[in-house]
């Protein structure tokens, strides 16, 4: 997951794009993750996102790869609630769609004596997504006065964290 994404909250209007992110994936058994570095369960994503702020709130479109290297594209949303010039915090809600029947594949394709991972889903009205609840922090690296910045995007939930750099501009 990516992924993915805050601008700063005290701005009127700000609007950023991000891209890859490091997803660890904390397991106490050998998974069949793509792109995971020396079986340590960290995964490195492919993933892109635009985001869309006003005032304490702030829209992220999200496309990318899940954990299997498979399609997913998804939409979150963020309150912000704390706001400091180099740190950004809030609360973030959301999902991502993804494909089953390349996780059924990618389960039949697994060697034996490793376990195939397998997603966190609701359902709701048959729609299966995997959601997105937790906090979301971002740490401006590099914060211009003439209104752009660098920024450690993190997203940390219950289930998953992920991090990614996004580059931001603020109106």
């Amino acid at each position: 997951m990516s992924l993915i994404l805050i601008p700063s909250f005290a701005h009127a209007l700000a609007i950023g794009i991000g891209a890859g992110g490091l997803t660890p994936h904390f397991v106490d058994q050998k998974l069949n993750y793509c792109n995971q570095w020396n079986d340590t369960g960290i995964i490195a994503n492919k993933s892109t996102y635009l985001t869309i702020a006003s005032g304490r709130y702030m829209v992220t479109l999200m496309k990318g790869n899940d954990s299997i290297c498979s399609d997913i594209q998804g939409m979150m949303i963020t309150w912000g609630f704390k706001f400091e010039e180099r740190l950004d915090m809030g609360i973030i809600f959301g999902g991502y769609d993804y494909i089953q029947e390349n996780w059924d594949e990618h389960a039949r394709n697994t060697p034996d004596g490793v376990d195939a991972p397998s997603p966190v889903t609701i359902e709701i009205d048959g729609n299966k997504f995997v959601p997105i609840l937790g906090l979301q922090v971002g740490l401006h690296l590099i914060r211009s006065s003439s209104g752009w910045s660098l920024i450690l995007n993190n997203i940390l939930t219950p289930v998953i964290t992920n991090h990614s750099l996004m580059f931001q501009v603020r109106f």
